[in-house]
């Protein structure tokens, strides 16, 4: 279970700022049921499997040989999901702010 959570700073009528924030879901017990590596995962996935159908559907893969591709496919694989797991919990363990310092 994902929250979603929207926070809105009024001054009078006029909004200065907006926040989206996730949150992680955790048992009683203490142990997390739920938390944003999981989505990091889904979205490299469903991006991956976008790109094939729309592959399929186009015809865009008759003509290449499988065997070359092998590379990019693992890089493809483990760079954005990996970073994308890595920056999500460098800001649950040190802040937004210090995590867009080291980025």
């Amino acid at each position: 279970m994902r929250l979603h959570i929207e926070t809105r700073l009024w001054r009078g009528s006029i909004l200065e700022s907006r926040h989206h924030l996730q949150a992680a879901v955790v048992g009683l017990d203490g142990r997390i049921e739920a938390g944003t590596e999981q989505a990091s995962l889904v979205t490299t996935f469903l991006a991956g499997a976008c790109c094939v159908v729309l592959a399929v559907a186009s015809g865009d893969l008759s003509g290449f040989d499988w065997v070359d591709t092998w590379p990019f496919f693992v890089t493809g694989l483990f760079a954005p999901g990996i970073s994308q797991m890595l920056f999500t919990r460098a800001v649950g363990v040190i802040g937004p702010s210090r995590t867009a310092v080291l980025v």
